[in-house]
């Protein structure tokens, strides 16, 4: 969360070319904090640049602005940020729809679900599975230790995204897939640099 940090993301997406099949484009993608404020058990930060970015990618990528904001280390939020500025009073954005997970993670554990739904595990983000990893391919991550990984599914009728997280680390994979016409994103972290001291 601390301004400066930087995670580079290499992976493919995958556009509606030539007679309407699938075209993949192999590219990387660098995400930074550009800006943040410490208030204590709160902590937010303005982003530039998400996976996220490339859902109905047209060949002209533009980093996207986002708001994460951390609670107590244990609740984590993030909504899109149209205006590209950190809110004076952040707190404004902890909101049901857009808290992304809660520590400790559990399988089943849903976030953001869409009121107006039955909980039928769409609309909604969704912990699909609790596991370990070790990120020996991720440069700037350490190589001698195991992470806690939170995989969250997100459903629609026409779309599906796949997000994972580690606590300390933040989006390590993102995955994004509509059901129609052909639009595909799948990046992995491939560089972490933190900041923070």
């Amino acid at each position: 969360m601390a301004k400066g940090t930087t995670w580079t993301y290499t992976g493919t997406v995958g556009i509606q070319g030539k007679d309407a099949k699938l075209e993949e484009i192999h590219l990387s993608w660098q995400t930074e904090v550009v800006e943040s404020v410490d208030r204590g058990p709160m902590k937010a930060a303005l982003v530039r640049g998400d996976p996220r970015d490339f859902i109905w990618y047209s060949g002209e990528p533009e980093h996207g602005c986002y708001l994460v904001i951390t609670v107590e280390d244990r609740e984590l939020y993030f909504q899109n940020s149209p205006a590209c500025v950190l809110p004076p009073d952040p707190s404004l954005a902890l909101s049901p729809e857009n808290l992304r997970l809660k520590l400790p993670a559990r399988v089943g554990d849903i976030f953001a679900a869409d009121p107006e739904r039955k909980n039928d595990g769409r609309y909604a983000w969704c912990v699909e599975s609790v596991n370990q990893v070790n990120f020996s391919d991720v440069k700037g991550v350490p190589q001698d230790r195991n992470f806690d990984t939170c995989l969250l599914m997100y459903r629609t009728n026409p779309d599906h995204q796949i997000a994972t997280y580690v606590p300390g680390i933040g989006l390590t994979e993102y995955v994004y897939s509509h059901h129609g016409t052909p639009s595909e994103v799948h990046m992995k972290l491939a560089e972490f640099h933190s900041t923070a001291k």
